[in-house]
């Protein structure tokens, strides 16, 4: 960053604020990024279960100790969002703060967080048909995946405020940027998104890249991007997966795999639409342009200085640290109701498709052949499975844990489950209710393309390890 005196005279960064300031910036905007690769990149030694991020533990840590008080607050919250909705709706005429944060949601968001309330309140009391309150279904979409979500967006709000308040991703994102944009033509900060996502959860990976979109850093198109090719689920989650077909021992080879079959795949899905014909328009309006895009294609001093001025700048625009940790707590926890609903209503409603209809048996039918094709074995008992991941991606491996197919078809389902990313019991929902400029359908297109476009890069890579 450079400024201009009136004599003309071209000031640096470091002389307009001062040796003092500068460093000082400087010092807190490295403190906070070493603070949030704590939080979520570094791994820790949690005995017996393995490995887990300091940010899983601690979701873990409330999600324990609060154990039913969690519960019964979720389901609360979520009762009271379907309550909240119909109040603004039809009994307030004043622009107040409810009828504020209900303006913008439709009848059908509206039905569904109604139905979400019956969902609710029918497994919290145990009433009602057992296709809700099973533990297949209800017991999946509340207790193993509400609960802790419910924790994850108003957490992750706080935590991701590390790096994005104080300039670490701006440091991260200039430093990546020759990378990132030529081969995903997406910003350098999109790596942030992408290892928030890996090392801690796919729903903060998406809340981080709405964040940055309505703070004008990406733009409709990047942002669409970024939510539905790299917002991948965890690796701790992707350790579940693998153990569920048999696959912990070689789960170094099954993530590595996935890691790259996600790039790859990333690489075509920018180029064809709906993606790309996305707009490169910010949220304020403003349409990006050719220095916007601007890439530094050589690493050398001059990208270095760049990046470490533009986490200097940003840190010093910030507000205390504790401040800014707030902000992002509250702006996560706002969203928290909504998302609640969206899950138990939208999630619960595929389980019990799944559960209880032969829908996804028939929508299998057709991938037959097209499995065969690629000499992947066990193709009639996998078909299925292949689709089945839109509603939740963990039922891909739980329909063939007990089908007794081959450790290639089991790898296969595992990969592909990993990186078809789009499921509506998380992160579809999370992408609608965040606001990331992509639509419902364009979703269900992006999960069909993303599978049309796995399936014959993981047969490959099955094809040669086995």
């Amino acid at each position: 960053m450079l400024l201009k005196e009136e004599t003309g005279k071209t000031l640096s960064l470091k002389e307009e604020l001062g040796e003092q300031k500068y460093y000082s910036n400087l010092l807190k905007s490295f403190f906070c990024l070493i603070l949030g690769g704590l939080v979520f990149f570094v791994p820790f030694q949690t005995g017996e279960e393995g490995t887990n991020i300091l940010f899983g533990l601690i979701v873990n840590f409330f999600v324990d100790g609060l154990g039913e008080i969690l519960f019964w607050s979720v389901t609360g919250i979520i009762v009271l969002n379907a309550l909240g909705f119909l109040y603004s709706k039809y009994f307030i005429t004043e622009d107040n703060w409810l009828k504020k944060m209900y303006k913008s949601d439709s009848l059908v968001l509206g039905s569904i967080y109604v139905l979400a309330s019956v969902y609710a309140i029918m497994f919290a009391f145990q009433v009602g048909p057992e296709m809700v309150r099973g533990d297949n279904t209800g017991g999946v979409i509340i207790s193993s995946i509400a609960l802790p979500v419910s924790l994850i967006v108003a957490l992750g709000g706080m935590f991701v405020a590390f790096f994005i308040a104080f300039g670490g991703l701006q440091f991260v994102g200039t430093l990546l940027e020759p990378v990132m944009r030529p081969i995903f033509k997406i910003p350098g900060f999109a790596a942030l998104d992408t290892v928030a996502s890996f090392f801690g959860a796919s729903s903060v990976g998406a809340y981080v890249t709405s964040k940055l979109y309505k703070e004008n850093i990406y733009t409709k198109r990047e942002a669409a991007t970024i939510a539905t090719c790299f917002c991948v689920v965890s690796i701790g989650f992707a350790a579940l997966v693998a153990n569920t077909v048999g696959l912990l021992p070689m789960f170094t080879t099954v993530f590595f795999v996935a890691f790259l079959v996600v790039l790859i795949t990333a690489f075509i899905m920018v180029r064809i639409p709906p993606l790309s014909r996305k707009p490169d328009v910010y949220f304020n309006g403003r349409v990006q342009t050719d220095e916007d895009r601007k890439v530094n294609v050589k690493y050398n001093g001059q990208l270095f200085r760049n990046a470490i001025n533009r986490a200097v700048s940003k840190a010093n625009d910030a507000e205390s640290i504790m401040k800014e940790l707030a902000k992002g707590f509250m702006e996560g926890a706002r969203l928290t109701p909504k998302i609640l609903c969206l899950i138990t209503a939208v999630g619960l409603t595929g389980l019990i498709i799944v559960e209880y209809t032969p829908i996804f048996t028939w929508l299998g039918m057709p991938m037959v052949p097209f499995l065969s094709l690629f000499g992947i074995p066990d193709a009639q008992v996998i078909a299925a499975s292949t689709l089945v991941g839109i509603t939740e991606m963990y039922l891909p491996v739980l329909l063939i844990a007990e089908a007794g197919v081959s450790i290639q078809a089991g790898f296969f389902i595992a990969v592909l489950s990993l990186v078809q990313i789009i499921f509506f019991a998380e992160t579809a929902v999370i992408i609608l209710a965040t606001g990331v400029p992509i639509s419902a359908k364009e979703l269900i297109i992006v999960f069909f393309e993303r599978t049309i476009i796995g399936i014959p890069i993981i047969a490959v890579f099955m094809h040669l390890l086995f």
